[in-house]
């Protein structure tokens, strides 16, 4: 069953479908007048002041890591080698769990059951999900069978709430399409009383590849989300 749609409508923003060979794409900047999914053209240098900082993504998935004082091209002249994207990506995830897991700490990521799709957003946990823009958004709950559940969906400031009943037995709640969640924006997700909140990031639609997305969503901290992506990718 689907979440009744009296609920806030947001407009989209859409953006170029894909990345040229010499394009990046702003995941995130510092002092600069630059905002996230802008698109850069990578042979141009690009200059940075002492204090300014910017985070790109190349269409291959690389991501790039600028900081001032300097001044140059953001998109390195090779190719990197087949597969080398994907296994810095999967050596950074497994890193951040090994750093956690020193010490001390119980990182509830890895304590989850592993995601059968990147694009479902866990409610058992809180922490960063990413979603694609245009895509209607899905709930999962991957805690096995599980009986009927009433679900609130809100914002962090209150300003609305949707209810839904989760049925019994299923592990997904696709949202409505016309619901777009906000970019960097917190909601609460309340089932049976129980709530977690979320942080969304919006992926832009100009990360047209599947190791682009990947990249992203490591730099979002996304990373179960990551994790599953790269799980297809060679």
């Amino acid at each position: 069953m689907k979440i009744r749609q009296s609920i806030i409508f947001w407009s989209l923003i859409f953006l170029p479908s894909n990345l040229g060979a010499a394009e990046v794409v702003v995941v995130e900047s510092i002092g600069l007048d630059l905002h996230p999914g802008q698109v850069l053209d990578g042979v141009q240098p690009l200059t940075l002041a002492l204090g300014q900082r910017v985070t790109l993504v190349a269409s291959d998935g690389r991501l790039i890591k600028l900081k001032g004082p300097s001044e140059v091209a953001p998109a390195p002249d090779a190719e990197p080698p087949k597969g080398a994207v994907t296994k810095s990506l999967r050596d950074l995830i497994s890193t951040r769990q090994a750093d956690v897991s020193s010490l001390g700490v119980v990182r509830s990521s890895e304590s989850r059951a592993a995601l059968p799709d990147a694009w479902l957003l866990d409610i058992l946990h809180a922490g960063s999900r990413c979603v694609e823009e245009g895509r209607s958004p899905v709930l999962w709950r991957g805690d096995g069978a599980t009986p009927q559940s009433e679900v609130v969906l809100a914002p962090a400031d209150g300003s609305w709430s949707a209810h839904a009943t989760w049925p019994g037995g299923a592990d997904r709640l696709e949202l409505p399409a016309s619901m777009s969640l906000q970019d960097r924006h917190s909601y609460t997700v309340t089932v049976d009383g129980g709530s977690v909140q979320l942080t969304v990031f919006v992926l832009p639609r100009t990360l047209g590849s599947e190791a682009a997305k990947a990249a992203w969503m490591v730099e979002m901290r996304c990373d179960p989300q990551a994790k599953a992506l790269l799980a297809g990718l060679p």
